[in-house]
């Protein structure tokens, strides 16, 4: 007989059994894990209490679960605490709750709960900071970290007393938990709320937390837009880098890395108006952008300076027009920083320049409007800047593209508000690159006052650098013997000499006593007396250093027979000039190489028979007195007198 297959044995299932909600008593789907609420009433499947013994949670049953001490109803807990604080071992404390009377209990819970109620009081300040933190749960951890340590010891439970928090809006409660709280964490906490309620003052405060656990936390709010907007980059960044990397906040971290195109993308979708707006800031979103130019002051001031970074200009407009000063300064400034002119903000430009009272802000605005400037528009701005000088600075560069008589204009404004001064940037490269007209100095020199023919003179000194005008330099030679100052003559003199030693290592010039030379500078020897008297009559000028070796170098050394014969020929003129050159060898006080040289000088205008005499006078005079250096000239002077050689 056939045996008969054998049956297969049912397939043992496990199963696991389902564990009753405490509070409403249903069947919950699995066994329970830690902080599983119930699937039909929402609270906790289990009630979990604190060990008064270890004050870690544990499921409300005999023992607990950690240290294993006698789990007591909550509302002994304060209790337990307080006879634990008292000495009382774990064993013992469960059996003196029941014993003692309940006076005594309600006694020791109230003193427990005055400390609780401290600890609540800083874990409610911690949940009030959560609300400007991404982050939640900071307040829960500096409970779980404080009631441990209850009861505390008197001394501890004075300083950890908390102030009563002011009226006032939002930062003036996180400011007064920043001052107030004894603890680190909460005031790292704070300055980073404060940092996010856009007070700039914190973000020090915030750079300097050095809590590991809040660093994820600082990298978030340090690199917000607000932040970025209003503070700009952080001096080391590197930590901040590596912080949100590492972020949970995946999407807001992103955001702020700005290296991933599609999560920027993802991010302008998202509910949070930061991180959106952070999101269209990065992708360049020009109509996000351009929407955001009507919100709060710092929202223009980003999206305006990212709409110029984009070249889009024309929105801009209306923003710099209307907005407060701060704003317009920092539009206005990222207008300045590009390369490139703003010819479509022109009139407004304009407007701030003639109108604002900010320095800053006109230097910043005429900087933009200079770089293709309307030339009728240039003495508005010279007249606008006042006293700025990076004003001039914009108006006198190359690119402003002004023409010769608008670049006058502005130098004439200059002149007249005592201005002029070649230390200030762009009017050397002016004259250089012969922005001005050649005539300029000489038309402005008359009516000015010597320290302004100064720096005329210095003017005219980059005008010959650049292209040697002969009738500048004709002009620059008159003043020195012009009718002006010492200084001022001497001032002139340099500004040849240093002309002249491009060429000339001695750097005295062309200048000779010569009727070619005389007619090209003085325009004929007639005209060339006077002036040279005047200027040896001039005590102060022949102390001027360097002019006084200029005239000794003139009259010993560059003197030739056709200019002698030319200066001869006038001779009233001539006379007086012998005069002043016998009264410049007999002044002791004179440069003695000087002397020497106007006795030379002397020797050979002398010869005339009109006042040889006098001279011969006044030479042996001078003789008889002086020293054995001016003797010998004077012996050369007289012996040329006379016709007699060695």
């Amino acid at each position: 007989m056939a045996r008969k297959p054998a049956k297969k044995s049912p397939k043992k299932v496990r199963v696991e059994a389902a564990q009753s909600c405490e509070r409403c008593g249903k069947p919950q789907p699995s066994a329970w894990k830690a902080g599983e609420l119930c699937v039909h009433c929402g609270r906790a499947v289990r009630r979990d209490v604190r060990c008064f013994w270890c004050a870690k949670w544990t499921p409300f049953a005999k023992f607990c679960k950690d240290c294993g001490a006698e789990v007591v109803e909550e509302r002994l807990y304060g209790a337990a605490r307080m006879l634990k604080d008292a000495g009382t071992d774990r064993f013992n404390v469960p059996r003196m709750l029941r014993e003692l009377d309940p006076d005594q209990v309600e006694n020791f819970t109230r003193i427990y709960q005055r400390q609780a109620g401290i600890v609540a009081r800083h874990a409610d300040d911690v949940r009030f900071l959560e609300k400007f933190l991404f982050k939640k749960g900071y307040a829960a951890e500096l409970e779980e970290e404080l009631v441990p340590q209850l009861p505390w010891p008197e001394e501890t439970l004075a300083r950890l007393v908390p102030r009563s928090l002011p009226p006032g809006g939002d930062l003036d409660i996180v400011k007064a938990i920043f001052d107030a709280t004894p603890f680190p964490r909460t005031r790292g906490l704070a300055a980073l709320a404060r940092v996010r309620l856009d007070d700039w003052k914190a973000v020090r405060d915030a750079l300097a937390i050095g809590d590991p656990d809040l660093r994820g936390e600082a990298a978030l709010v340090l690199t917000g837009w607000r932040v970025r907007t209003a503070v700009g980059r952080m001096r080391d960044e590197r930590w901040i880098v590596e912080e949100l990397r590492k972020s949970p906040f995946r999407l807001e971290a992103g955001v702020r890395l700005a290296q991933d195109d599609a999560l920027l993308r993802e991010a302008l979708a998202s509910p949070d108006r930061e991180t959106a707006f952070a999101a269209a800031l990065a992708l360049g979103e020009v109509e996000r952008l351009q929407a955001a130019l009507a919100g709060d002051d710092l929202e223009r001031i980003a999206a305006g300076n990212r709409l110029i970074g984009l070249g889009v200009i024309r929105p801009v407009e209306e923003p710099i027009r209307e907005s407060p000063l701060e704003v317009q300064r920092e539009l206005v400034d990222s207008l300045a920083r590009r390369d490139e002119p703003a010819p479509e903000l022109a009139d407004t430009l304009l407007g701030i320049v003639e109108t604002t009272e900010d320095d800053t802000l006109r230097e910043r605005a005429a900087r933009v409007l200079c770089r293709k400037l309307k030339p009728e528009w240039a003495l508005r701005v010279a007249r606008a800047a006042r006293k700025e000088r990076y004003v001039f600075q914009s108006l006198l560069k190359e690119e402003a593209g002004l023409p010769p008589e608008a670049v006058e204009e502005v130098l004439n404004h200059m002149v007249s508000a005592g201005l002029f001064a070649m230390h200030q940037y762009g009017l050397k490269e002016a004259a250089a690159r012969g922005a001005a007209p050649e005539g300029f100095v000489p038309a402005k020199f008359p009516a000015a006052d010597d320290e302004t023919r100064k720096e005329l003179l210095r003017f005219a000194e980059a005008q010959l650098e650049a292209r040697g005008d002969e009738a500048l330099h004709r002009f620059v030679m008159n003043v020195i013997f012009g009718p002006y100052s010492a200084p001022v003559r001497s001032a002139a003199w340099w500004t040849l000499h240093r002309w002249y030693r491009r060429d000339d290592h001695r750097g005295y010039g062309p200048l000779r006593i010569e009727r070619v030379s005389l007619e090209r500078f003085f325009g004929s020897a007639r005209d060339f007396l006077p002036k040279l008297a005047a200027v040896l009559a001039d005590h102060d000028t022949l102390k001027e250093v360097g002019v006084f070796e200029f005239l000794a170098n003139l009259l010993k050394y560059d003197v030739e027979e056709s200019g002698v014969e030319a200066l001869r020929a006038e001779e009233v003129a001539c006379r007086d000039l012998v005069r002043t050159l016998t009264g410049v060898v007999e002044g002791s006080d004179s440069w003695a190489y000087l002397r020497t040289a106007a006795a030379d000088f002397l020797g050979v205008l002398g010869k005339h028979p009109s006042w040889s005499a006098g001279v011969l006078e006044g030479l042996e005079r001078v003789r008889r007195g002086q020293g054995f250096d001016l003797t010998d000239a004077c012996d050369r002077a007289m012996k040329s007198i006379r016709g007699e050689t060695d």
